[in-house]
């Protein structure tokens, strides 16, 4: 089951404009995915493209406020 995170920013994926972006409940293998790499930002892109299948460019190139408010739904998930 998927769930929609509204982009207060549109951001493109090649020549499509994304309004949002649909993503999944972690699984281990995410959560195993996001510990291999150093900083908490970084951990937070890493898991964000796991979750919507979705380029780490694409996602670099998100709105700082969507990146941080996308990051407090991923807290969610680990609390």
């Amino acid at each position: 089951m998927s769930e929609t995170f509204k982009l207060s920013h549109p951001i493109m994926d090649g020549a499509t404009e994304l309004k949002e972006l649909k993503y999944r409940r972690p699984l281990a293998n995410d959560l195993i995915a996001m510990d291999e790499h150093e900083g908490h930002m970084n951990r937070t892109k890493v898991m964000i493209c796991q979750l919507t299948d979705l380029p780490p460019d694409v996602i670099g190139s998100m709105d700082g406020k969507d990146f941080l408010d996308f990051g407090e739904i991923l807290q969610g998930f680990l609390a």
